[in-house]
């Protein structure tokens, strides 16, 4: 059956899409070369064929490929539709239409409109399929006045064109009550589109129910066999009703979209019919983590709509193309898309210009409230710009919190909250529990602020207005939380009490809580915490478990990713189990009422139901349960390891308040990170492109600051610094500079800089187990170098990677047959070597991170295969026992990605240690360096393998001989990871 309907989509798509074609795969033909000659990515052919069935290693002659058409809006081609009456002209735009009454008094029939009204039309398939009727129809419909009897009727007409197969009018289905057969039959078989228009209008597959389908069966849909007119729409709706229901496929829903609107907004000339899609997607996308893409998507807007001009520029010109036409509702939409896109950009840049911009754009809709008011006499439209006000005066007092601008920030965030409580936003509990939620939120921000800066009455102050907004949090575990230090700090009875209270409450957290949709209330908890750290012995709380809470946060969803090797059938059969458990989680999660006792009791039995599998999971595998759980390993264990030179660094990135801990074997100390995730994001990335370039000291400089200026006070020189941080931060600490150079020759600004890696080692700390266990090693070496040529996969051939590989041997005094070169360099072979106990192990190959080209939903390296089973992921390394001193693996490319839970999937497996590559660098040079570091071992036997690195990389910096080592993108290039210290 499932095969019959990926027939009847495949015949659809054909009849019905003039967005792709069938491509007959000739004699000879490679995915790569059909990629070539058709002008399209590999992994956009990949991404469209997947979904039917496809596998790119075996197209064979005379097999369907379907391919997408390259296809832009043409300057003088109109919107169809419910898109005219949203399409927003380019207002720097030469194109075709010059504003929006030009793109109107083109695309509607203004006589056809006229005899539409007054009912002198003739009603045939002939007349209900024109575009311009089509086009006089929805203006008819949408702008308004009219009578009800016109509106009727021509809502009518509408519905009538639908089911004639005018798919451009998708977005007014809802409006036209058709049953279940009747979408049935307007999708034309196409399964996809039938489970997309069934989501849309609420329509149940079964019966006629006021429920829509399930998002997790409504996330299986095909995006690419819906309508193009309507898959915006559709993505949109999906994605939206994700993050509403806080369901589980938010993330990949939510990149899907992300990439459609980036597509859809290349691809435009002279307008945009997406500004409702892209300014809600950016405000899902800023609540969601994903602040670098709301700010990708913005300027991408910007520079399409007016080549990038300042947020006033796009407010005026947009008033001055759409004078004659205004809608308040469309104008509030630019607005809201305004708001969202410069707070995304703001957490990205942190631009010194921000507040002032933001002041000007506040005054500016204070004018316009009075305009409409008085002058235009409108006053029934105020209230949607003073919605829009409040969310910019809320949004501005948040970001001046964070960067400690406290008493600026209670100023806008009082007049964001009065003006909401006017608006009635407050009034009703139970419907308004979301921005009741946001209100508490923001005032327990702003109440860090002020404890932050020790102005205590106005902590005070906030904290009790953050309790006057606390209704219906009582089964939010962190609210609770956060409201009994309130209450004790309100009261100045028993904080200490309280906090210590609350540290232990948080480490319990039942699982149920451990969601990603509580994870800002919990970062709000920790602030708190840590903000008031000084009332309780900071030296007393566990910040290894806390740390690992947080990372553990997003539950077991990489278990349903895992490989299982060496058909181990009890641990498939367990990994199967999690699927079906999770799916109903997810289903009940759709609509959960959290406030009734039976339903949080159902889902707290899924939930104890997921807790038991996964515990099996880890039970039957325990080296899986290392590698997707934090060890647990406490603090203490770690300190009375710790020598005197050595410490620990932990970073605390907590929704807009960020912090560093440092340990040592006596005392804890917490410094605030004076700059959001987000900024330092941005700067990582800059650094990173910039290696193997010209290096960004101005990056490398600002990273120094924000992540290491605060932590060095309290560090010893010459120290060892192991950093515990499980994500975040995709860059060695080694590159950072103290300054930035003023030379202007480069080689000798490479010189003469303040590298931090002069004074400390640095190393990365997964722990994997509890102490090193001691192992006699049967062998030396074991060797595996991947020089293979893949067509299909566009990866460069290693040519020095045989040669790397047999040099280390040789020095490591290897037995030839542990050395896998040409085509004894399979996965199989490398995997079955483990029945000996090696004391190093070189991995000479490439590493490609998790979704690589679709192949892949883990990070994994690349391997020659018999099996043609060609990626040797975490999951799978995890299921291997590797005992062996020390990992090395070389050539593995992307610093952008992370590939940590591939590093640590070695140390989980056994081996006291791995070394890694941090970003692309030409083999011969890899090869170069690792010799160097064996070397460095060979004559200090009793250094340690961080210091041994360290050593290696400053002897490349300060080789005057060759001042091309000099750059980092050379001597920085390697780190260790260790699984006990």
């Amino acid at each position: 059956m499932r095969l019959l309907l990926t027939l009847i989509s495949l015949l659809s798509l054909k009849a019905n899409s003039n967005e792709y074609y069938e491509y007959i795969v000739q004699p000879g033909d490679t995915l790569s070369e059909i990629a070539e000659a058709n002008n399209q990515p590999l992994i956009d052919i990949y991404n469209i064929n997947k979904q039917l069935n496809f596998n790119p290693n075996k197209i064979e002659a005379g097999q369907s490929i379907i391919l997408q058409k390259q296809t832009d809006i043409e300057e003088n081609q109109c919107p169809i539709g419910p898109k005219l009456m949203v399409a927003e002209v380019y207002v720097n735009s030469n194109n075709y239409f010059e504003n929006r009454y030009a793109l109107e008094s083109e695309c509607i029939d203004s006589k056809a409109t006229e005899n539409l009204i007054n009912q002198n039309y003739v009603e045939s398939e002939e007349f209900l399929t024109d575009e311009r009727i089509i086009n006089s129809l929805s203006y008819i419909f949408e702008s308004g006045p009219f009578e009800e009897s016109i509106q009727n009727r021509v809502k009518d007409l509408i519905c009538k064109s639908i089911k004639l197969g005018k798919v451009e009018l998708y977005d007014y289905v809802h409006w036209c009550n058709f049953s279940f057969d009747e979408i049935l039959d307007l999708s034309g078989k196409n399964e996809s589109l039938a489970n997309a228009l069934f989501f849309y209008t609420g329509v149940n597959q079964q019966e006629k129910l006021s429920q829509n389908i399930s998002i997790t069966s409504a996330s299986k849909i095909i995006p690419e066999l819906i309508p193009d007119s309507f898959r915006l729409l559709h993505s949109y709706n999906l994605a939206a009703a994700a993050f509403y229901n806080n369901h589980q496929d938010l993330e990949k829903l939510l990149d899907k979209l992300f990439y459609l609107l980036l597509e859809r907004l290349n691809s435009s000339n002279s307008y945009t019919t997406d500004t409702y899609e892209i300014a809600n997607v950016l405000y899902i996308l800023l609540n969601t983590g994903n602040e670098d893409k709301a700010y990708e998507l913005y300027e991408l807007f910007k520079n399409k709509f007016c080549g990038g001009c300042s947020e006033k520029e796009l407010i005026n010109r947009y008033i001055s193309k759409n004078a004659d036409y205004w809608y308040t509702s469309q104008y509030n939409t630019l607005l809201t898309l305004i708001l969202n896109g410069t707070s995304a950009e703001y957490d990205v840049l942190q631009t010194a210009s921000f507040f002032e911009e933001r002041e000007s754009i506040i005054k500016f809709i204070r004018d316009e409230k009075f305009t409409l008011q008085t002058e235009l006499e409108r006053p029934e439209d105020v209230s949607i710009l003073d919605d829009t006000l409040g969310y910019f005066l809320s949004d501005t007092a948040l970001k001046a919190g964070f960067r400690g601008n406290c008493s600026y920030a209670s100023e806008y965030l009082d007049e964001s909250l009065s003006l909401r409580q006017e608006l009635g936003y407050f009034e009703n509990h139970s419907e308004n529990h979301d921005n009741l939620g946001a209100a508490y939120n923001q005032l327990t921000s702003l109440s860090i602020c002020f404890l932050k800066i020790q102005d205590n009455r106005n902590a005070l102050k906030y904290m009790k207005v953050a309790e006057s907004f606390n209704y219906g949090f009582e089964d939010n575990y962190f609210k609770k939380i956060l409201s009994t230090i309130f209450d004790a700090y309100i009261q100045d009875n028993k904080l200490s009490e309280a906090l210590n209270r609350a540290y232990v409450d948080i480490l319990n957290t039942p699982e149920e809580f451990k969601n990603i949709s509580f994870k800002n209330d919990l970062d709000y908890l920790i602030s708190v915490l840590f903000v008031l750290h000084k009332d309780i012995d900071i030296n007393n709380l566990d910040l290894i478990s806390l740390k690992n809470l947080l990372h553990d946060f997003s539950g077991s969803k990489d278990l349903l990713n895992i490989k299982i090797l060496n058909k181990n059938k009890k641990l498939e059969s367990l990994r199967n189990e999690l699927i079906n458990i999770s799916a109903k989680i997810k289903d009940k999660e759709e609509d959960i009422d959290y406030s009734s006792p039976q339903d949080r009791e159902s889902i707290i039995g899924l939930y104890e139901i997921k807790t038991n599998i996964v515990e099996s999971i880890f039970a039957e595998s325990k080296s899986l349960g290392a590698l997707y759980k934090s060890e647990n390993i406490k603090q203490e264990d770690i300190q009375s390891g710790l020598e005197n030179n050595q410490y620990v660094l932990i970073n605390f990135f907590l929704n807009g308040y960020s912090w560093s801990a440092l340990i040592n074997n006596k005392n804890t100390y917490l410094s605030y990170i004076d700059g959001n995730y987000f900024f330092i994001k941005s700067q990582i990335m800059k650094l990173s492109e910039s290696i193997g370039r010209e290096y960004d000291f101005s990056a490398a400089h600002s990273l120094y600051t924000l992540l290491f200026e605060q932590v060095e006070m309290n560090v010893q020189m010459k120290s060892s610094i192991f950093i515990y941080d499980l994500e975040n931060i995709n860059i060695p600490y080694q590159v950072f500079t103290r300054d930035v150079p003023e030379n202007q020759n480069y080689n000798k600004a490479l010189i003469e800089a303040d590298w931090v890696i002069r004074d400390y080692s640095f190393a990365y700390f997964y722990p994997s187990k509890k102490e090193d266990n001691k192992v006699k090693y049967d062998e030396t070496y074991l060797g595996i170098a991947n020089a293979s040529e893949y067509s299909w996969s566009e990866l460069p051939v290693l040519k020095s990677s045989e040669k790397e590989v047999t040099n280390l041997g040789i020095t490591s005094n290897a037995r030839k047959d542990n050395l896998l070169l040409g085509d004894l360099a399979t996965k199989e072979n490398f995997i079955s070597k483990f029945n000996s106990n090696f004391e190093r192990v070189v991995i000479a190959t490439h590493a490609v991170p998790s979704g690589w080209r679709g192949y892949i939903n883990e990070s994994a390296l690349v391997l020659p295969s018999k099996k043609k089973d060609f990626f040797l992921t975490p999951s799978e390394i995890a299921q291997i026992e590797i005992n062996a001193e020390m990992v090395i693996l070389s050539s593995c490319s992307g610093i952008t990605e992370d590939f940590k839970k591939l590093y640590k999937s070695f140390l989980v497996a056994g081996a006291n240690s791995v070394v890694h590559a941090n970003w692309n660098l030409e083999s011969k040079f890899a090869a170069e360096f690792t010799d160097e570091f064996f070397k460095e071992l060979w004559l200090k036997s009793d250094i340690k393998k961080h210091e041994a690195i360290r050593n290696v990389a400053l002897s490349y910096l300060e080789d005057y001989s060759n001042p091309m080592y000099a750059d980092p993108a050379f001597w920085g290039n390697f780190s260790i990871g260790y699984s006990t210290l």
